[in-house]
């Protein structure tokens, strides 16, 4: 699975809105927007934020995993 696909089912399976998402973490909607479609890739420091965010281990988003 992609950071495009993780990152999507995290956010639905908390119900989080992509805009209370890029609030949370202080980034713009078009920004969650861009890396749910693959057009774009956090930088280090909104990746941080993700993980926390989420909850998650450091790379969780990064490394690929089956579905």
């Amino acid at each position: 699975m992609e950071l495009k696909e993780k990152l999507k089912r995290a956010r639905n399976e908390r119900s989080v809105s992509q805009q209370s998402l890029a609030d949370a973490i202080f980034v713009s909607r078009s920004a969650v927007a861009k890396w749910e479609s693959g057009l774009g890739v956090p930088c280090a420091e909104s990746m941080e934020a993700l993980e926390k965010y989420f909850n998650v281990e450091k790379g969780f988003f990064l490394t690929d995993c089956p579905d």
